[in-house]
């Protein structure tokens, strides 16, 4: 075959290759746009979570701002917690390992009890229950403004749960609810904890928004 005829059925041939795979690649983008829509119509923002510093389980200062071009999941836990908290942190465990290779995810566990959940004990228990290293923080602080954190915040009701502690009773304010929040620091959806079909949802939220 002529030399010049066969660079340009070679040309000819890349061109066409180049635009088969731009067409998909639009496709894809037009997908991903679409799904993102959809999801920002069914969870409009709820609101912009207010600035806050806490401290991380390597006893280092931790603020919100860090996670600004995240997606990022919030629970609420506490340490000694043998009922709801063991089963939503599972859960977290879940989504770590389904969403935790991405570079834009984090997840953000807020302790309501943070007398007793120190930094070291927060780092134990992410041990213990099988949290992966990387962008899991487990905060703790000052227990005021923990409560303001969660409520104000998070727009999170906090119910008093009594427990045993050095002979007396004390009420640690608790709550089942997860939260999703985007790249720009809005929640965008509010789930329930001890709910498996809430945890699904969460999961095709997670999708919808790291394809924005």
């Amino acid at each position: 075959m002529n030399p010049a005829r066969l660079e340009r059925l070679l040309t000819a041939g890349l061109v066409v290759l180049l635009a088969a795979g731009a067409v998909v690649g639009v496709k894809v983008w037009l997908s991903d746009r679409a799904l993102s829509a959809k999801y920002a119509s069914a969870y409009p923002p709820l609101g912009l979570v207010p600035d806050f510093t806490l401290t991380g389980q390597d006893g280092r200062p931790f603020r919100e701002d860090s996670l600004k071009g995240k997606v990022w999941v919030a629970s609420f836990i506490y340490t000694r917690c043998a009922t709801s908290c063991p089963l939503i942190t599972s859960q977290m465990v879940r989504v770590q390992r389904r969403w935790g290779s991405h570079p834009d995810f984090a997840l953000v566990s807020i302790s309501v009890d943070p007398v007793h959940d120190t930094p070291a004990v927060l780092a134990a228990y992410a041990r213990s229950r099988g949290a992966l290293p990387g962008d899991w923080h487990f905060l703790t602080g000052d227990p005021a403004q923990v409560v303001r954190v969660i409520e104000r915040g998070f727009l999170a009701t906090a119910f008093p749960i009594p427990v045993r502690e050095s002979g007396r009773t004390v009420d640690i304010p608790h709550t089942t609810d997860i939260r999703l929040i985007d790249r720009q620091g809005y929640m965008r959806g509010r789930f329930e904890g001890v709910l498996e079909g809430d945890w699904t949802r969460l999961d095709q939220a997670i999708g919808a928004l790291l394809g924005s």
